[in-house]
């Protein structure tokens, strides 16, 4: 009764997989038939009664991979003429490159070397130009309301002190208050 079991068993697993998708053939050459669920470009899945088989791509014949679905490995190769137009651009590049370092280098010493102007002002780094007395021409002064004089007094517009001497447009905070207008 054993023996017959057996023999049933191995029947009901072989049947399956005569009727399973594909044969694949694997390099030692022995065979697996199966239903093939998954294949990726390292290898695939097979399945049949006896379970799942991961098998790898190397390990099938090239009639197997074929038949499993595998894309033929191929690698792309470039016309000569492309690789030399290539290595050409490569060249080119490089060569702006120099050049634009060397570029780069002659203005940095332009800039290091290059003197201040003084009648650019100085204040908060407005770069704006100062006439002969100190102050800044009508057209560029801002009109905040005060000015302050190079004394540090705060004057403002109604003050006979405003815009007058040298000094600047200021805040209403700035300075010491003039005691004629109150700054």
């Amino acid at each position: 009764m054993h023996t017959v079991n057996n023999l049933l068993f191995c029947v009901a697993l072989w049947i399956p997989s005569l009727l399973a998708g594909v044969e694949v053939e694997l390099v030692d050459g022995s065979t697996i038939n199966g239903e093939v669920s998954e294949v990726t470009e390292n290898g695939c899945k097979l399945t049949n009664a006896m379970g799942i088989f991961i098998l790898k791509r190397e390990a099938l014949t090239a009639e197997s991979q074929e038949n499993a679905g595998f894309v033929p490995r191929t690698v792309p190769i470039s016309p000569a003429s492309e690789i030399d137009v290539l290595k050409a651009e490569i060249h080119s590049l490089r060569a702006t490159i120099e050049s634009l370092k060397k570029e780069n280098g002659q203005l940095r010493k332009q800039l290091a070397t290059k003197p201040q102007d003084p009648t650019v002002a100085a204040k908060k780094g407005e770069g704006k130009t100062v006439s002969d007395n100190g102050t800044l021409p009508p057209a560029e002064q801002e009109s905040t309301g005060f000015w302050l004089a190079k004394s540090g007094k705060r004057h403002n517009t109604k003050c006979r002190y405003y815009q007058t001497g040298q000094g600047h447009s200021c805040g209403a905070e700035d300075g010491v208050a003039c005691k004629i207008c109150g700054g």
